[in-house]
């Protein structure tokens, strides 16, 4: 069954039920601790990249894979703190040190 809506005075838009049905799955799946993702990749590596996707989803095989994946990758910075970000970067002699030394009194 479709339903017409009016918004905001400009033509009819069509709503399906679909939709709701979609929401509701997505809401479903978030509180799951499943987050939707986007990627682009080459044609060629689409079937890869889905089942890398199911890999990463089975509680079985998912701790091997991210081992995996891991150590092709390479460490990630998830999770890191600004400054571990900031230490890992590949600066050369470029020495970041952070000024302790406050130039002005507070009063409280």
């Amino acid at each position: 069954m479709l339903t017409c809506l009016r918004i905001a005075g400009k033509l009819p838009v069509m709503a399906t039920p679909n939709k709701k049905a979609v929401a509701r799955y997505r809401k479903r799946r978030r509180r799951q601790g499943v987050v939707r993702v986007e990627v682009q990749v080459p044609r060629e590596d689409v079937a890869r990249v889905r089942a890398l996707s199911t890999v990463l989803r089975d509680p079985s095989r998912a701790p091997t894979a991210r081992t995996e994946i891991q150590r092709i990758v390479g460490s990630t910075t998830t999770g890191s703190s600004f400054k571990e970000l900031l230490a890992s970067a590949p600066l050369g002699d470029l020495e970041i040190e952070r000024i302790r030394d406050f130039p002005r009194d507070i009063d409280f």
